[in-house]
């Protein structure tokens, strides 16, 4: 259920709280570093930002179908608290965290007695082709109550289904997170899926699952767990694989991939990708430098069916020197090799017990790719118009869509200090009333969808 680099960050996290964070300002000037520039082109933000927390993010091959896991909280500043007082925050506390939809998610019903009960669901988010912006978060099938659900993976089969359908659940047996395993399901499945057997499933958490097929019988899977033998040593994770001679029937015992592991022990989140001409790539997400910020790594197979023979080791994304982005996570690559990712950021400086850290979709494209062109420069909504700039009495809002949208003013802190519903094409907004500076202009439509622009009261 892609937990592990949140939970790993919350030891590196501090809890000076001068102010709100200025999210709208943070993500706006957000800047992952590419340090394969003469592979890829430039990254963008994906339309799907919401106030909640998307994780776990998987594209699919033919780049049509994009799923997070959910929670609508700062998941690590929540699991810090979490792991202080595990059933007081599950049992209600949460809501003090509480930051974006819940998109129906039923946050209710749970086995505890307790009034409200906090958990994730899967979202998804499609199109029909890719030169389109993904449309709105919608609540999957896959969603239950009480428990969690996350790490979804989609061996295709053709443009409709789904050779397997793979996903982390905790409603298994064993009461930890195993990977459960649908065959020939639609995108969006409808039932649930079969967990693995052991020797896979066993009695510590496996995560973020990945299968090929290499033919009709034999499979490769590769996944994250924990590390029973660095226990107590703060949170740590590796990666290992296991394959099936009988089409998934029978696994082997899991094996550590060493050939990619490094100092930090914490190596999370692997997703294989064959290139072009034929030779396997697996990225992975793993520390960048000596504060635990995260990034993006890939390495080559060396030896044709040896899963542990991966070499030359390579930096793809990382934060940077932006000090705002604290890890780069979550590739998965469509089949021309654009990589879909994940950005967690943070304010160390203005961010309050409960709200400090927030992630987003973003995309990176590969050169020469269709989807080098951002899809969501298609989107009328983009196209709004904030004017005069700076301004003194009144700011213009043109192009709105004939919906409802929810218009927000925040100062540079981040603070609310006009809050407007319009159905309007156009509308005018005073600010008159406020001290002069800077401030942003927040758009959200009627599908979530966030536009900010900044504006300059003088």
């Amino acid at each position: 259920m892609k937990t592990k680099l949140l939970l790993f960050l919350i030891t590196i996290s501090c809890s000076i709280v001068i102010a709100q964070p200025n999210w709208p300002a943070i993500k706006s000037s957000a800047t992952p570093t590419i340090e394969l520039a003469s592979l890829f082109g430039t990254p963008y933000h994906q339309n799907l930002s919401v106030d909640g927390w998307e994780d776990g993010l998987y594209i699919s091959r033919d780049g049509k179908y994009l799923y997070c896991f959910y929670t609508p909280i700062d998941f690590i500043a929540y699991s810090e608290s979490f792991n202080a007082n595990p059933l007081a925050d599950s049992c209600g506390h949460y809501v003090n965290y509480l930051k974006g939809p819940t998109f129906g998610m039923d946050l209710d019903s749970n086995s505890f007695g307790c009034s409200n009960w906090l958990h994730s669901d899967v979202l998804i988010s499609s199109r029909n082709d890719t030169s389109l912006p993904f449309g709105a978060w919608q609540l999957s099938n896959l969603a239950t109550p009480e428990f969690y659900e996350g790490g979804v993976y989609s061996l295709l089969k053709n443009d409709t289904m789904a050779d397997m359908f793979a996903y982390t659940s905790s409603n298994t047996i064993s009461g930890y997170n195993d990977i459960l395993i649908i065959r020939n399901s639609s995108r969006n499945p409808t039932n649930s899926g079969i967990a693995l057997p052991a020797p896979v499933s066993d009695s510590i958490v496996e995560d973020n699952p990945h299968i090929e097929r290499l033919d009709v019988n034999n499979l490769v899977l590769f996944f994250d767990s924990d590390n029973p033998a660095l226990a107590g040593t703060g949170y740590k994770a590796s990666i290992s694989y296991s394959t099936s001679s009988d089409d998934g029937v029978t696994w082997t015992t899991p094996a550590n991939v060493t050939s990619i592991s490094s100092d930090s022990t914490y190596e999370v989140q692997p997703h294989l990708y064959k290139d072009n001409t034929n030779d396997w790539w697996v990225y992975f997400t793993a520390d960048v430098d000596t504060f635990g910020r995260k990034g993006i790594y890939r390495a080559k197979q060396s030896i044709s069916n040896n899963w542990d023979s991966w070499i030359n080791k390579e930096l793809v994304i990382s934060p940077g020197n932006d000090p705002n982005i604290a890890a780069i996570a979550e590739a998965s690559l469509t089949k021309d090799g654009g990589i879909s990712f994940l950005v967690v950021y943070w304010d160390l400086v203005n961010g309050t017990p409960t709200d400090t850290y927030d992630s987003d979709p973003w995309f990176l494209p590969a050169i020469g790719s269709p989807l080098s062109i951002n899809p969501r420069n298609n989107e009328n909504t983009n196209f709004i118009n904030v004017y005069p700039n700076p301004a003194m009495e009144f700011v213009t809002i043109e192009n709105l869509s004939n919906i409802k949208m929810n218009i927000k003013i925040l100062n540079s802190i981040g603070q609310v200090v006009l809050n407007i519903k319009s159905i309007a094409t156009n509308i005018d907004i005073p600010l008159s009333h406020l001290t002069n500076g800077m401030y942003f202009v927040q758009v959200t439509t009627g599908e979530n969808q966030v536009i900010t622009k900044k504006v300059v009261k003088k």
